[in-house]
């Protein structure tokens, strides 16, 4: 039989909610960004192979001798990739990601909660 686990009060719960969870914040919408990030593979992929593609047909066209070939060849595995790798940013926890919502409602004083109970969000500026 596995050991029991320890039972977590609601107030645990939400902490390690807050560490764990996370929330996309690259500034689109949720499916505007899983479109994005596919798209933007699969266009360097498609840039770096447009651009071997052409250094390959012109080296062709320009000469048929073989030795000529092998050095193009060898050139274009040496030569560095100038593609411009996508990578995605990571999600944000959802504890930085409330905590910013709560100090933009606070600084605009759009919150009358936040104001009424005197809970007051950090203030990037240090103002309080």
């Amino acid at each position: 039989m596995p050991p029991k686990r320890k039972s977590l009060t609601p107030q645990q719960k939400k902490a390690l909610s807050y560490q764990k969870d996370r929330r996309n914040t690259y500034g689109e919408r949720g499916a505007n960004s899983r479109f994005s990030i596919r798209q933007n593979k699969v266009l360097t992929q498609q840039a770096l192979r447009s651009v071997e593609n052409q250094l390959l047909s012109s080296a062709i066209n320009a000469t048929s001798d073989r030795s000529s070939l092998d050095l193009v060849e060898n050139a274009l595995r040496s030569a560095p990739q100038t593609k411009r790798r996508f990578f995605k940013s990571p999600d944000t926890p959802l504890g930085i990601v409330v905590n910013r919502k709560l100090q933009r409602r606070f600084l605009a004083g759009s919150n009358a909660a936040v104001r009424e109970v005197g809970v007051k969000a950090k203030d990037p500026a240090g103002r309080h």
